[in-house]
């Protein structure tokens, strides 16, 4: 993972690609847009020939993508590249589909081609890179030197009427839609490879596309793409359609040409600063910077996890789970302006991203890798399924699930749902203690038989007058509890809301560092 903390902006690139306004074409510092777009002869194309050309590639050593003209991208930096467009009469499009494809150009930041294919009939065609397909704005005063070979960045897709932009694939295998509220957040990415393992992460690639729309609808696409690394290749089919959110079922076959200690299968990517457990981290006059507050998990067993986020000193992984969960995902469930107040990021309105596998994945865990974040600039929150089976070279994984882009997770449950976390050290029974306090919100919470208790465990230390109390109506319930750790090492507390043995809510988990 050291690559996210190295490349802070990646997160800052990402979101200002998504919903900015087209700026006006410089006349005679560019050249003038063609007619229509460019592409290359067609060729039959099916989902099985993709998977073939995967595993023929896991087989041969790892060539590195070709840095074409790194000079002349080495001028688009990161507020040039935000302003350059491509003219939107010249985004792809089949004859039977409102889906228009709207290219990235290449950049500093993106400076590895990728291919881009349309796909119609059963039949590809490459769309053809040229500079006069862009508007470049402050870029344009050296667009027209740029070569005809130069590639493509990405794409994302948008209704060709409305020009609404509801997917984006941009960077190594990222790639994001927006929620209910049309925000865009936290990312998706095809794999990851040794998140957070300390030889650092490897962030093997998406270097093709082939973009079949659907005939007559202006949010339904499927998506081929071919995953390229120096230890994996992969074929991945993504159907995605635009509803109240976004849905994707994926589809991945991945080919190891090396052994790769944490195989991280459909990961999650965010950002978390601070919030209200923290916020004494935060240098900001926010009350709350993140683009997600907490990992829910849906096990097997059917038990349902609130795990809030942390930005940690140090980088920590934890675990959880030990066979295929029904589902995980990393949301963002405070929604209150109040508790952001930032009109023009809207931090309440942004995404949840929600796993559902597909099939049984065998044993293994849901992993979440915690970073350092200076700001809120550095995607340092990322959490995937590891399976227990080894990933060995020569060996070959596949694997189906669906995401959801949402507004909430789309199974809830029926249990009250933890809504706030909070600590303190004011007014401890003992010296170095924290206060924590756990809100749960749910119709669980109004149902009559006496108050409920907080169950409190952790593996060393002490719990201390761990009490509770109803706040604001009868559907809601405050935790409160003192932890005196026993040493100054990460701890995993966790907690369970209940009535005479029965639980009322969700499991509540937090890895704790004892302040200095």
């Amino acid at each position: 993972m050291a690559d996210c903390i190295s490349r802070p902006a990646r997160r800052g690139v990402l979101a200002g690609m998504a919903g900015l306004p087209l700026l006006a074409w410089s006349p005679g510092l560019a050249r003038d847009p063609p007619a229509a777009l460019r592409y290359g002869l067609a060729r039959p194309f099916r989902f099985e020939t993709l998977i073939d050309h995967a595993r023929a590639l896991s087989r041969a050593p790892y060539r590195k993508p070709v840095i074409r003209h790194a000079e002349q991208l080495a001028r688009i930096g990161y507020d040039e590249h935000r302003q350059i467009k491509m003219h939107r009469q010249l985004a792809a499009r089949t004859a039977a589909s409102p889906v228009a494809i709207d290219l990235f150009h290449l950049a500093n930041l993106f400076r590895e081609p990728v291919a881009v294919h349309l796909v119609e009939g059963g039949a590809a065609r490459e769309i053809l890179y040229a500079s006069n397909l862009f508007a470049f704005g402050p870029a344009a005063r050296f667009a027209a030197a740029l070569p005809d070979d130069l590639g493509f960045a990405g794409f994302r897709l948008r209704n060709a009427a409305t020009w609404r932009e509801w997917l984006s694939f941009l960077g190594a295998s990222y790639f994001r839609a927006p929620g209910e509220e049309g925000e865009f957040g936290l990312s998706a990415r095809g794999l990851a490879v040794d998140a957070g393992q300390p030889g650092g992460e490897e962030f093997p690639r998406f270097s093709a596309f082939w973009i079949e729309p659907r005939p007559g609808s202006a949010d339904e696409a499927t998506i081929y793409a071919l995953l390229e690394g120096p230890r994996v290749a992969g074929a991945y089919r993504m159907a995605a359609r635009r509803t109240r959110g976004t849905i994707m079922d994926v589809e991945a076959i991945l080919f190891l040409r090396g052994d790769v200690g944490r195989l991280g299968i459909a990961p999650l990517t965010s950002m978390y600063w601070y919030g209200k457990h923290d916020r004494r981290q935060g240098r900001d006059w926010r009350p709350e910077v993140h683009d997600s507050d907490g990992l829910a998990i849906w096990t097997a067993d059917g038990e349902r996890i609130w795990r809030p986020l942390v930005n940690p000193p140090r980088i920590q992984v934890s675990r959880f789970g030990a066979r295929t969960p029904k589902g995980f995902g990393l949301l963002q469930r405070e929604r209150r302006f109040s508790q952001y107040e930032d009109p023009l990021t809207h931090y309440e309105k942004r995404p949840c991203l929600w796993v559902q596998p597909i099939g049984d994945w065998g044993a293994g865990a849901v992993h979440l890798v915690e970073l350092p974040a200076p700001d809120e600039f550095s995607d340092n929150i990322v959490a995937f399924w590891v399976a227990d089976r080894p990933a060995a070279a020569g060996s070959a994984h596949r694997l189906a699930y669906r995401l959801h882009w949402l507004s909430d997770e789309p199974y809830p449950p029926a249990l009250a749902r933890v809504t706030a976390t909070r600590t303190g050290t004011s007014g401890v029974q003992l010296p170095g203690s924290t206060k924590f306090a756990v809100d749960y919100e749910g119709a669980a919470l109004a149902r009559s038989g006496g108050n409920p208790e907080f169950a409190v465990t952790a593996p060393r230390g002490r719990i201390l007058r761990n009490h509770g109390m109803r706040i604001g109506g009868p559907r809601r319930w405050r935790a409160i509890f003192e932890y005196a750790p026993a040493d100054a090492a990460p701890v995993e507390l966790g907690g369970v809301l209940r009535r005479g043995g029965e639980a009322l809510g969700e499991t509540w988990r937090f890895r704790f560092l004892p302040r200095a």
